[in-house]
Order: C-alpha cells, then structure tokens, then sequence
C-alpha cells in the first residue's frame, strides 16, 4: 500500500480537491446528467467545507480527499476520492476503515454505476439502506 497522511484541508486545497472529484466522477456524471464544467466547479463549491475535509497526501502531494460530518446518529462520508493514480492500492480501504474506526454507524452514497466503490464498501460490511434513481445509500453500523 502507498503510504500516506492525512491533514486538515483549507480553502487552498480547493483546486486539487476539485480535479480529483471531477477525474474521480467525470464518467458517471456524464452518463447520469451530462457533464457541464461551470456547473460542476459550482456545485463542488457549494459543498465543500474545509473543516469536514481531511485531504490525503504521499510525498507532500494531495492524491486524495475525504469529507466526513455528522448526520443524526451517524457520521456521513460525503466525499472519499482519490487520484486515478493512487486508486487500488489499499488507500480507499484504509481512509474508510478510519472512519469505522470511529465507532458510530457510517452512511454515504455511491452511484449505480460505480460498481467498484459499491464491492469495496460491501467488503467493509456496508449493506444498502435505500436507493434513488441514481445512487445507493449504504450503512455500516458501528463496531463492524
């Protein structure tokens, strides 16, 4: 596994943040919506919130971003993306296992057609909780 930190995101890291998501997501919007750049930087924009956002970095560089808040009993993964490069090597698993680790249940959304995020959450002991049109809401309760 590539080794990594973790350290507090700041609006500096909006930039990097934001072309990880859009590399991370760019297919699947594309398929569900259509793929417009103005909207998505807005859009990002709107929901990213420093202070919820831990960034991921190997070697000094930010390969990664994950945003976690409260939300009810639970805490709620908003956002874990990494850089295509870094994909696959373990990282993914170990950011989420923190958040397991945390000891509350743990929520987040992943989109249909994002097949391989759904395994690795399943693997982690994630089952879908509801669905919409486009996207799987999943739940692991706490002390799995």
């Amino acid at each position: 596994m590539t080794q990594f930190t973790l350290r507090q995101a700041t609006a500096e890291d909006f930039p990097r943040c934001l072309g990880i998501r859009n590399e991370a997501m760019r297919e699947y919007i594309e398929q569900i919506r259509g793929w417009d750049e103005d909207y998505e930087e807005r859009r990002f924009r709107r929901n990213f919130q420093p202070d919820k956002t831990r960034v991921v970095l190997s070697d000094d560089s930010v390969i990664g971003f994950l945003g976690v808040r409260e939300e009810d009993d639970a805490l709620y993964v908003a956002q874990v993306y990494l850089a295509p490069e870094h994909r696959g090597r373990g990282i993914g698993t170990a950011l989420m296992r923190q958040v397991l680790a945390e000891g509350r249940p743990v929520v987040l959304k992943v989109t249909k057609l994002n097949t391989g995020a759904r395994r690795l959450y399943e693997r982690l002991g994630f089952r879908v909780e509801s669905e919409d049109v486009d996207a799987f809401r999943m739940r692991a309760e706490a002390g799995l």
